[in-house]
């Protein structure tokens, strides 16, 4: 796995296999294969930005990052690379 190999960290990967995977089994793959707990937690919208409040995002801007993930929902984007 990549993540056990030198030179993949700080990376993003797309994960790929011969079939649909949920987000439950990819976490638990990942800890099997790092020894250590990785949990999958899904978010909903709101939930999304009452995090960012939690934090320590002001409102606005959570309100505006909000606004951003229903933009690009509606528009059939559904997976987001973080760097």
């Amino acid at each position: 796995m990549a993540a056990a190999r030198p030179g993949h960290a700080e990376r993003t990967s797309l994960l790929t296999g011969p079939g649909p995977v949920a987000h439950a089994d990819v976490a638990a793959e990942l800890t099997r294969a790092l020894g250590r707990a990785i949990a999958y937690r899904g978010v909903t919208p709101d939930g999304h930005g009452e995090g960012m409040i939690e934090a320590g995002l002001p409102e606005q801007v959570a309100g505006l990052q909000r606004a951003q993930l229903f933009w690009l929902l509606a528009r059939g984007r559904r997976r987001l690379a973080l760097r």
